[in-house]
């Protein structure tokens, strides 16, 4: 059942502008704080929170839709707005031409790349299965209105397939997850941005900045985008959250009651999106912590110990109900074995960080000749060091090369940032070696894009039978594959073939969708159009005569047959001729079949 309405897709985003409204003019300090960083920290800041909240009403049976949560944001925007009051000050903010140019230019780069991927229809163009599955987990909240699992992601999917329900038909809902996954991929890009502005001081440094946003956007974040990974993407975008909260709470320009919150926002925000990510998170932010408390006085005393439960105690418990218990003990999956499983996933071990190794060995040589750490070389170690562990098991069999992988991405970010700073430092203490190491990437880039050798070696003369340079850019390369890349999408004859379904058949228990294991894509996309979650008939999962017990248990009158698919291809002949099947609808894309006891 949906309940999107007129009034709740404009309720929801008032409410959710209004606490981001009283979050970004709450007074966190008595300096000028950057208006860009602190926009887009309040947005995250406070889908933090309602996320929070939207796992404590669930298990209360409070529906968790646009109303509940419209309302969420609502009361937390008129508590902070009390204490605006109470207090009769403001934050302070400045903004300089330079945020302006980043926010506007990075919103107009994002909507080129929607439009060319989804054309403006927003038609369904994903290149791999992921996006199927992430919409029916989206649609399973919007249909039952409470969380499970690792939800955050989910959630503000589905708050926006909500929105955009009262304007498209069911079918069509896909439209509104399309919108979401490109809405936090334009955020995804925005915080990476905060994350690396308070070192962008110079005009110099400020152009390496936009060069360096475009290269780590174009790598693994767009990667993730178009694979769907939005759960991934947020995962690591809390990460880097984290690091930025650790670095306010050292430098205690912003009240260190927000940033111990703000702490606590991120490692929630990490677990309920990626936990893979949290250990080592929660890890580098413990021993941070410490670092700063020997800073500061003794590691061990009570303060300390109460600062470590107010930052890990409400994320753990979290962890424990939505993850360890809501995505393993309830499915009876163990963690070794879900690690284990495979999927599709871009490979390259080492070559895409070649452009970052310099910089980066910059960093860490200059932080160990200081003895001082920062929290970007912390995270950066860390996840250097939790990646390594994954190849070790990896290559011993105990985790897949899919999870193995997805460990990049944290590391990816960190990379740059370190990127990012290593290049400031040269531009004070080495220009020399700064200059030489951007001819280097200058020329290798044209010996690549400019296909300088690819012409060399396409000559008559066969000077080098093989080209290298390509191989410096694969990640590129890879995503700008996939850029080029002309989609159809799905056919609107199957979309009306999927309304009808839901239209005429809407009181049946269920109408699965007739499957073998090459078709898991279409079943993804038929679970989350229709609403239909049909496990049991999964042809990969079972055998025939479990297949055949699971229509009668099931009680099913009707099904779904797609042309084309490997089981018509395979099946459909004999299923068409037998005696308890009548078609009660065809057209060019599939039938719906009338099953007779």
């Amino acid at each position: 059942m949906l309940h999107g309405t007129i009034f709740g897709t404009i309720f929801y985003p008032l409410g959710l502008m209004a606490c981001v409204f009283g979050v970004y003019s709450l007074k966190k300090s008595f300096q000028q704080l950057n208006g860009f960083v602190w926009l887009i920290l309040s947005f995250l800041i406070t889908i933090a929170m309602g996320g929070i909240v939207a796992g404590f009403i669930s298990p209360l049976h409070i529906p968790v839709n646009l109303y509940s949560m419209g309302i969420v944001y609502f009361v937390l925007a008129g508590i902070l707005f009390y204490f605006i009051k109470k207090e009769g000050k403001r934050q302070s903010y400045v903004w300089e031409k330079y945020d302006l140019i980043l926010l506007v230019g990075i919103t107009l780069g994002m909507v080129i790349i929607l439009i060319k991927q989804f054309s403006p229809a927003l038609n369904y163009c994903y290149y791999n299965t992921d996006a199927g599955l992430h919409l029916k987990e989206a649609t399973l909240i919007v249909r039952s209105q409470k969380v499970t699992m690792m939800y955050f992601m989910h959630l503000q999917n589905a708050m926006v397939i909500e929105m955009v329900s009262p304007f498209v038909r069911t079918a069509d809902l896909f439209k509104g997850y399309i919108l979401g996954d490109w809405f936090f991929f334009l955020v995804e890009t925005l915080f990476f941005a905060t994350l690396i502005r308070g070192f962008l001081k110079t005009m110099a440094t400020k152009v390496f900045g936009i060069v360096i946003l475009i290269a780590y956007t174009l790598g693994y974040p767009y990667f993730g985008y178009y694979y769907s990974f939005g759960y991934w993407a947020m995962g690591a975008m809390y990460v880097g959250f984290l690091v930025l909260a650790l670095r306010l709470y050292e430098e205690a320009l912003v009240e260190r009651k927000y940033t111990v919150f703000m702490l606590m926002l991120g490692c929630f925000g990490v677990i309920t999106s990626y936990m893979l990510f949290a250990p080592m998170a929660f890890l580098a932010v413990f021993f941070y912590l410490a670092v700063l408390a020997k800073r500061e006085g003794k590691i061990f005393a009570l303060k300390n110990v109460w600062l470590s439960l107010k930052v890990f105690l409400l994320p753990t418990i979290y962890g424990l109900c939505y993850c360890l218990y809501g995505f393993f003990i309830s499915s009876g999956t163990s963690i070794s074995g879900a690690l284990g499983n495979q999927g599709g996933i871009y490979t390259e071990l080492y070559m895409d960080f070649f452009w970052t190794l310099f910089p980066v060995l910059f960093v860490l040589v200059s932080t160990l000749k200081q003895k001082k750490l920062t929290p970007e070389v912390t995270f950066f170690l860390a996840f250097f060091l939790f990646t390594a562990g994954l190849l070790a098991l990896t290559l011993t069999h105990h985790v897949s090369t899919y999870y193995y992988y997805k460990s990049y991405f944290p590391l990816w970010m960190f990379a740059w940032v370190l990127t990012l700073i290593g290049v400031g430092m040269m531009l004070r203490e080495a220009k020399e070696t700064l200059f030489a190491y951007c001819l280097l990437i200058a020329g290798f880039a044209g010996l690549c894009f400019g296909k300088v050798e690819y012409r060399i070696v396409t000559s008559t003369e066969n000077i080098t039978g093989a080209m290298h340079s390509p191989e410096f850019f694969t990640l590129y390369q890879f995503n700008g594959f996939l850029f080029r890349q002309h989609l159809a999408g799905l056919d609107q004859s199957l979309l009306d073939l999927y309304q009808v379904v839901i239209d005429d058949l809407s009181e049946e228990k269920m109408v699965p969708l007739m499957t073998e294991e090459h078709d898991y894509g279409a079943t993804y996309v038929y679970e989350g159009v229709s609403g239909y979650d049909f496990p049991d008939f999964y042809e990969w999962r079972h055998t025939r005569e479990e297949l055949r017990q699971a229509y009668k248990d099931w009680d099913i009158h009707y099904t779904v047959m797609l042309k084309g698919s490997d089981f018509e291809k395979q099946h459909g002949e004999k299923v068409l001729k037998e005696k308890n099947v009548e078609i009660y609808m065809e057209n060019e894309s599939g039938y719906i079949l009338s099953v007779k006891p």
